[in-house]
């Protein structure tokens, strides 16, 4: 195995894998399923850092405490809509497709926010699996999976891999009216 600076996980070495343009659809995925939930967030960035390929950074872009069951439910798809755009763009190859992909962190997140509307460890689960079946089919939407390659290229091509939350939301309306 070996450690890809890009990815906080051990992944294994494929031949022609481009890490940053996966990182691109993996935070383009984030963002788009933040427009799409209407949920705050400020920024998109593919700059690696220490233990990923990128961020959506969502300071300050929080509900009131405690959340409502509603909001739970949009933040956990957006935060797997990640790690699936990324999936769904490489193509799967078996294996657990979460760490395959570096996601341990948004699928933590994701358990951590399910266990603020329940208690017993396989209700948490077994709501994340259902949230995350339906991050999956965010992507079979024709014009959203076009959004997301909309604001992936778009932070492919930007010099700093860096786009604000008000670019993302006219790329996603951009690629919506065009259906």
């Amino acid at each position: 195995m070996w450690v890809d600076p890009l990815l906080p996980v051990p992944v294994s070495v494929e031949p022609g894998v481009d890490q940053r343009r996966l990182a691109a659809y993996h935070e383009a995925g984030h963002a788009v399923a933040h427009v799409l939930f209407r949920l705050k967030f400020a920024e998109v960035h593919i700059v690696p850092g220490e233990t990923s390929g990128g961020a959506l950074i969502t300071a300050g872009c929080g509900p009131w405490w405690p959340p409502s069951r509603r909001w739970v439910k949009r933040k956990v798809i957006a935060l797997l809509a990640g790690p699936t755009a990324q999936i769904r763009a490489r193509g799967y190859h078996g294996g657990e497709p979460f760490f395959d992909v570096g996601a341990d962190h948004d699928m933590t997140h994701a358990r951590a926010l399910a266990s603020t509307c329940y208690y017993d460890q396989r209700r948490v689960l077994a709501y994340v699996k259902t949230l995350h079946l339906r991050a999956v089919r965010l992507w079979e939407v024709p014009e959203y999976w076009r959004a997301v390659q909309a604001v992936a290229q778009s932070l492919l091509l930007q010099p700093y891999g860096w786009l604000p939350s008000a670019a993302v939301r006219l790329i996603v309306r951009t690629e919506l009216a065009a259906a």
